[in-house]
Order: structure tokens, then sequence, then C-alpha cells
């Protein structure tokens, strides 16, 4: 059997059928294709905001990071959809561009806020126990 190589070389002159080549060539899935190619569409259409829309090689680390503080802030973008665009970009610079950016990877992961159980003490308890009426108390106690 012959191996693959590591890395594929894309055909096509175009950025975004190079992207869907190298995410096809190393068999991922249709949804993580079609998500790549939209999160990095949508980061060559902010860039382009003013109609000057530049390729990603050419995008300096300011604006690749402004786009990452943008998308949980502005665009109300949940947490796995921030790390989903992150990993697309990256995908983006090592695989089919193969550029490596140092400063790519110290670009932060979003993380899920740690969420606090809200428990009622004793006091708030007994209260909201002593407020009720005899059968609401006794469905209470036995809930």
């Amino acid at each position: 059997m012959f191996a693959k190589p590591a890395s594929y070389i894309p055909q096509s002159p175009h950025l975004m059928d190079q992207l869907r080549e190298v995410l096809r060539y190393k068999h991922y899935n249709s949804c993580t294709q079609g998500a790549s190619l939209y999160w990095v569409k949508f980061l060559v259409r902010w860039h382009g905001r003013n109609d000057q829309k530049r390729h990603p090689r050419d995008q300096v680390p300011e604006e690749v990071e402004q786009f990452f503080t943008v998308l949980p802030h502005q665009r109300n973008v949940h947490v796995s959809k921030h790390n989903q665009a992150l990993s697309a970009l990256l995908f983006l610079c090592r695989e089919v561009l193969q550029l490596q950016l140092p400063w790519l990877g110290g670009v932060q992961r979003a993380t899920r806020p740690r969420r606090t159980p809200s428990v009622l003490s004793v006091a708030e308890v007994a209260a909201l126990l002593g407020a009720m009426s005899r059968i609401e108390r006794l469905l209470a106690k036995l809930l």
C-alpha cells in the first residue's frame, strides 16, 4: 500500500477551493467542512468591511486578535463557535497556506464560565416553608 503524503498541496487558485480540497483530502466530515468554510469566509469578509478584501496571509496579528475579541463581545458568539472559528483559522494557516504563525498559537481559546450552584441556606428554606400553607408545606417537605 502507498502512504499518503503528510501535507497536501491544493491545485485550485482560489482560497476557498483550496480549503475545501484539503478538508476533503484529510477526510473531514461535511459538517466540519461547512463550518470551516463559513468561518474563513466570515473572517475574510469581516476584514474586508471597507470593500478591501485581503487574503488571510496578508492579515496582521492585531487584526486577527481583534476579530477573535469581537466575536464573543459584539457578535454574541457562543464559546463553542468561537473555538470552532479559531480551529478553522488554524487549519487554514497550517494545512492550506503552509504558514507557521507563532503568534497565532497565542490567541486564547474561549472558555465556558464556571457555573456556581445556587443553594438556599437553612434559614431561607425555613422561611420558605413557613410561608406555605399546610398542604403545600407537606408536599415541599416530601420533595
